[in-house]
């Protein structure tokens, strides 16, 4: 099964652009998400009212916006159905993982996320130098 396509968000955030940009450029003008994920749906009891605020809430910020709101939905139900239903589906589980997942809440999806520039590391002799009456570059 081939990769699944990345929007210019994500390549962006992932730093894939910085890599390989001609290849993202067709994917540059894809619109994009604004405001917040917003509140729970009103159909929620309070429990799953309380799974939705935490996933929110542990979401890196800048990941999701207001289009994202149908998959948080479906993370929030799925997690409240895992932790309260033991005898859950291994499918649904799957679905579960692979949702939290491309929302940032698992360690090896947040090392993908970029966000910001990277920060740079100056080496100590950088300093040493300019002390030194070095012309920086």
């Amino acid at each position: 099964m081939p990769t699944p396509r990345k929007s210019y968000a994500q390549a962006e955030l992932e730093g894939s652009i910085r890599v390989n940009k001609a290849r993202f450029a067709d994917r540059a003008n894809a619109p994009e998400t604004t405001g917040s994920v917003g509140d729970p749906p009103k159909y929620f009891k309070a429990a799953q009212k309380a799974v939705w605020h935490r996933l929110v809430q542990a979401i890196p910020a800048g990941v999701v916006g207001s289009a994202d709101c149908f998959a948080v939905e479906i993370a929030a139900r799925l997690l409240h159905e895992f932790r309260t239903d033991f005898g859950m589906q291994a499918s649904k589980i799957s679905i579960l993982v692979n949702v939290m997942s491309r929302l940032g809440l698992d360690p090896q999806a947040r090392t993908k996320l970029m966000l910001g520039e990277p920060k740079k590391k100056e080496s100590k002799f950088v300093s040493l130098a300019l002390a030194l009456g070095a012309k920086p570059n």
